[in-house]
């Protein structure tokens, strides 16, 4: 997996995470991914968030094995997989 590959796939992490993180209600249209994580990296709700978004991705991998005879998109996933687990 080339760097580029790995960036796309860190930011997809980030991404999903955020997805399942509380809206900031005073301000609904932020868009931060590094203050949002640094500001719940901490939390239950944070770690909440990551299981959720595991489980997205964990049935994304299942269904891509069953429907590409390739790897390159389970590999991709799996990275991003990584990168969840590491936050």
């Amino acid at each position: 997996m080339t760097n580029e590959e790995k960036q796309r796939a860190k930011e997809k992490a980030e991404e999903l995470v955020y997805k399942f993180i509380e809206k900031d209600l005073v301000n609904p249209n932020r868009f931060d991914y590094e203050l949002e994580l640094e500001v719940w990296s901490s939390s239950v709700q944070f770690e909440s968030a990551k299981q959720c978004a595991l489980i997205a991705v964990d049935g994304i991998i299942e269904a891509i094995t069953h429907i590409y005879e390739t790897y390159e998109y389970r590999d991709f996933w799996i990275q991003v997989k990584k990168e969840i687990e590491a936050m």
